[in-house]
């Protein structure tokens, strides 16, 4: 019990054996941390729905002391490097179709606020290299099928550019111009690190991964890893880092024998069967009328919920079993209903893909897209609506290793190049371990002024103009803090 107690980050006094650990405020993250810690201590692999259907203290703890120990099978080793996760394939397909398009770039700067050691700095982006091979991946076409290439070392491209004579307004159009600059996947590199720097103030870092070999977990491991190789270059001494566990060429090999076995035909079969029929397609009043082929510009609206509505969303959460997420998507969902009158639409939301403890700290692109259909018939009520949210959340996470891409190819829908696959609404709490301890949510969401500390490097976010949009609205939260922060962003195509 002490363990579990340890879990939960509660002492064991203080816990109640028959209260539920929602109590506890376990989140989407908190489940997936769970998730890791008991597959690392106990041996068990459970499902992040064990935890988010909120058991109580005692029922948690019988279910993991009584399974005993589960020895997954060894993870396959992958011969070679060529082979493309789905997630991968689809994003390489986007791009072939528009090369130039800046959409899956994911980027942010930030104005370093401490001394900064240049050497240190680009060292410390070399190690990052050498150590994930992930960043060192190119992506060619041959015999009619993408391939995948990993060179055995690669220079970090480390530019540095001298804005001296540059005023603010310079500044900031020359962040947007090289954020949205787009990447050549077949030359590479596909990450690019910008070192700016200004008589009167302090250097300012820019950095732009190309999705296809990132997501927003990886960027805070990416970080946390940055802080641990720098502050090893300061101090002359080998950085305190466990091997890497596992390559993502393995994590796609597990990925495609999972699928080919009857653990894949069961996720199968269960998004074939929620997804069966004719789909609703969200149609949303807009300003102009949608183009025939999406461009993918956009713009994004930036918020903040101050703490005592976040006190209370979160209050709201826990006395309904959901959580914050949920709650928060049941809220999305009602307001898209305010706007279309629709009792039936399909949202997307990203999940992190991270149900095994050993890609924790993997850098690449293991993010899945869950298809969650909303249902508002009956006219229910909030709670009621958040009650049928859940159990969507729940049934979608039970399943969620079942790629995106694929249910695309096996539903086959009508194409619509005006239009993303099966949903144009998204929704994503944005949550990586890191991302919650050190605040990194306003980076994430590309807020303006947030301070960090990560060992020696003391930086203060900048804001990028965002000037793409996947879908038509995509609502993306954060908390940070005792806050919520949050942006939406849009298609300029189709609203002012």
């Amino acid at each position: 019990m002490s363990q579990v107690a340890a879990l939960l980050r509660v002492k064991p006094p203080e816990i109640d054996l028959h209260e539920p650990i929602s109590s506890y405020g376990i989140d989407s993250l908190s489940a997936i941390e769970l998730m890791h810690s008991v597959e690392t201590r106990f041996g068990l692999s459970l499902p992040m729905s064990a935890f988010l259907k909120s058991p109580s203290v005692s029922e948690l703890a019988a279910q993991i002391l009584g399974a005993g120990e589960e020895v997954g099978a060894p993870t396959p080793k992958s011969e070679g490097a060529g082979i493309l996760s789905h997630g991968q394939r689809a994003l390489w397909f986007l791009h072939r179709l528009a090369p130039d398009s800046p959409v899956y770039n994911l980027a942010f700067a930030a104005r370093v606020h401490s001394k900064l050691e240049v050497g240190h700095l680009r060292r410390a982006f070399q190690s990052l290299v050498n150590r994930h091979s992930s960043l060192r991946a190119t992506f060619g076409y041959q015999d009619g099928e993408p391939v995948q290439h990993i060179g055995d070392h690669q220079e970090v491209y480390f530019q540095q550019v001298d804005a001296s004579d540059w005023n603010e307004q310079a500044l900031r159009e020359y962040l947007v111009e090289a954020a949205h600059s787009p990447f050549d996947l077949e030359r590479g590199p596909l990450l690019r690190i910008t070192l700016i720097t200004q008589s009167a103030s302090e250097p300012i870092i820019l950095l732009v991964i190309h999705h296809i070999i990132s997501d927003y977990w990886s960027l805070a491991a990416l970080l946390q890893e940055l802080s641990l190789f720098y502050e090893a270059e300061r101090s002359g001494r080998a950085p305190s880092l466990p091997p890497v566990e596992i390559e993502y060429r393995d994590y796609v090999q597990r990925q495609m024998e999972m699928l080919n076995g009857p653990e894949g035909d069961r996720l199968s079969m269960f998004w074939l069967s929620q997804l069966a029929g004719d789909l609703p397609a969200l149609d949303i009043p807009t300003d102009h009328p949608r183009p025939a082929i999406q461009s993918y510009r956009g713009r994004a609206e930036t918020f903040n919920l101050d703490p005592d509505l976040t006190a209370k969303l979160q209050t709201l959460s826990r006395i309904n079993g959901a959580t914050l997420y949920m709650t928060l998507l049941a809220a999305f969902q009602t307001f898209l209903y305010r706007y279309c009158g629709q009792e039936d639409f399909l949202i997307g939301s990203p999940t992190a893909g991270r149900t095994r403890a050993d890609v924790a700290g993997l850098i690449g692109y293991l993010v899945n897209l869950l298809v969650l259909r909303a249902d508002l018939s009956g006219q229910p009520s909030f709670r009621e609506l958040l009650q049928r949210a859940r159990e969507t959340t729940l049934s979608a996470f039970e399943h969620q290793d079942y790629p995106f891409w694929l249910l695309v190819q096996q539903l086959q829908p009508d194409r619509d190049a005006s239009r993303s696959p099966l949903f144009d609404v998204a929704f994503a709490l944005q949550s990586a371990p890191l991302i919650r301890e050190k605040g990194l949510s306003s980076f994430v969401l590309g807020h303006e002024g947030t301070r960090i500390e990560l060992r020696g490097l003391e930086l203060e976010s900048i804001a990028l103009e965002q000037q793409v949009a996947q879908f038509d609205l995509a609502m993306m939260v954060a908390v940070e803090g005792d806050t919520i922060s949050g942006s939406l962003s849009y298609s300029t195509d189709l609203f002012d």
